[in-house]
């Protein structure tokens, strides 16, 4: 049968967990409320410039009064750079390596990550002010639950040991979460016991095969083909999403999507009282560079 690529993205998920551990109320608001975060910070950044006079190197965000970049077509090259900033701020990464990120001056890449630090102070005084005391009392940081992991930092405390402290604590929980996710995606049929997915099964691997997989998996062997023909057939790994190549078959497809999102979409505690639960975006398409949405209903 005809294979399609589907892709699962954890939205926004870095800025997120930011938002939510800062917590940062305007960021946390609005992803709370599904908007494009990338977006809202583009119109505040072009805003600052605007109103503010300031002259820049480019127009990317001078090109059009800041109002009218109301979605990812008109804002373009903007919201592509407001999300580097975004990153590149939460993380301390400096004026030298944004500059060479953005391919602006340093001078340049200095202010855009001024502005953004004003607009949202609570990254600072909140997420990584809350980092820097979790090392200096205990010199480690820890990711809550379901991920728990506990990263300890012997180097000396200095500038770049935070920086690695600031995006430890995010990258490590998403990476962690989509890993979780592959994994019990890859090992959906091995564990089917109750034959509940055999349909989906012979959709991906052939009916010819399903005898011999059941010897395979009864036998708990661990040849390549048995290891293929245990889950689903992941391709790739890409830090915040995970692209499989699935039967083109609508039913089977929704069925990849829903357990995807089943296990993915679980609640991380950051705040115990307050779980986030990071919403995951689904892409199809025939080939990576040729993807178009697909939406799952809630």
């Amino acid at each position: 049968m005809k294979r399609v690529w589907l892709f699962g993205d954890m939205n926004q998920a870095e800025s997120r967990v930011v938002a939510r551990r800062g917590p940062v109320p305007k960021l946390d608001q609005w992803y709370r409320e599904g908007k494009d975060v990338h977006l809202h910070v583009t119109q505040l950044i072009a805003k600052v410039i605007q109103e503010s006079r300031i002259k820049m190197p480019t127009d990317v965000f001078t090109n059009k009064p800041w109002q009218d970049m109301v979605d990812k077509p008109s804002a373009g090259e903007a919201r592509e750079q407001s999300k580097r900033i975004v990153h590149g701020y939460n993380y301390q990464i400096g004026k030298k390596k944004m500059s060479l990120i953005l391919r602006i001056e340093e001078s340049m890449a200095q202010l855009l990550m001024e502005i953004y630090g004003k607009l949202f102070p609570e990254i600072a005084s909140g997420y990584q002010a809350w980092i820097r005391d979790e090392l200096k009392r205990t010199r480690a940081i820890v990711t809550p639950h379901p991920v728990r992991f506990r990263k300890v930092f012997w180097d000396i405390i200095n500038e770049d040991t935070l920086r690695q402290a600031y995006a430890s604590y995010p990258q490590i929980i998403v990476a962690s979460t989509l890993n979780n996710t592959l994994y019990k995606c890859a090992n959906i049929f091995r564990e089917d016991h109750n034959e509940d997915f055999k349909e989906q099964w012979i959709a991906w691997y052939g009916h010819e095969n399903w005898d011999r997989w059941l010897r395979l998996r009864d036998g708990k062997s661990k040849s390549p083909e048995a290891i293929l023909w245990s889950g689903m057939d992941i391709r790739l790994n890409v830090h915040d999403a995970g692209g499989i190549s699935v039967p083109d078959d609508s039913d089977v497809l929704m069925w990849a999507a829903r357990t995807w999102r089943r296990y993915g979409e679980v609640p991380i505690e950051i705040t115990p009282e307050d779980p986030l639960t990071i919403p995951i975006d689904f892409k199809v398409g025939p080939t990576w560079g040729d993807l178009h949405d697909y939406k799952l209903a809630p």
